[in-house]
C-alpha cells in the first residue's frame, strides 16, 4: 500500500494506492496546515507511479487544464456502490445530474435513497466526481469533504447550483 498527503485548494488530501490503481482520496484537513503535514508526511508519504500520476492529474485539474482523469481507479465497494460510482464517472466535466437521474441511469429508478447513500460512501474524491450530483432543483446536498469544498469544485467546473 502506498499513500501520499497532497496539498489541494480544498485542503489536505490523502491519496492511497496499490500497484494497480487508486484506492482512496479522502480529505484529511479542510485547510492546509503545515504543522499537520509535517507531523504526518514522514509516516504517510510513500509514493509509487500510480500516486505520482494521480498527483500530476490533480495538479492539472485544479489548474483548469484537465477535464478527465486517466489514472486507474480500483472500486472497493459493494456491487451496487460500484455500479453507482461507475455511473458517476460517466458525468462529464462541467455537467451535473440529480440523485433521481442517477438512480434512473443505473436502471433502479426507485432506489434514489440507496443511490444517494452510495454517493456518500465514495472513497475516491474528485476522480469519482460525486460533487457533480445535486438535488433535483440544483440545490447543494451533502458532501463528505464539506459543502464549501463542493462549491469550490462546482465553481471550478462552471456548474451552476442554488
Amino acid at each position: 500500500m502506498y499513500s501520499y498527503l497532497y496539498n489541494s485548494p480544498i485542503g489536505l488530501l490523502k491519496i492511497k494506492a496499490n500497484e494497480n490503481g487508486i484506492l482512496e482520496i479522502s480529505i484529511v484537513k479542510d485547510k492546509f496546515d503545515n504543522k499537520y503535514a509535517e507531523k504526518y508526511s514522514d509516516k504517510t508519504n510513500n509514493e509509487n507511479n500510480i500516486i505520482n500520476k494521480c498527483k500530476q492529474e490533480l495538479d492539472e485539474y485544479f489548474a483548469g487544464k484537465r477535464t478527465t482523469f486517466d489514472v486507474p481507479i480500483i472500486y472497493t465497494g459493494t456491487e451496487f456502490q460500484n455500479k453507482v460510482w461507475k455511473e458517476i464517472n460517466k458525468i462529464p466535466f462541467g455537467k451535473e445530474i440529480s440523485y433521481k437521474e442517477l438512480a434512473k441511469r443505473i436502471k433502479k429508478p426507485s432506489a434514489i435513497r440507496a443511490a444517494a447513500n452510495a454517493v456518500g460512501k465514495n472513497k475516491i474524491l474528485i476522480l469519482i466526481p460525486c460533487h457533480r450530483i445535486l438535488g433535483s432543483d440544483k440545490s447543494l446536498t451533502g458532501f463528505s469533504a464539506g459543502i464549501e469544498n463542493k462549491k469550490y469544485l462546482l465553481d471550478l467546473e462552471g456548474i451552476e447550483y442554488v
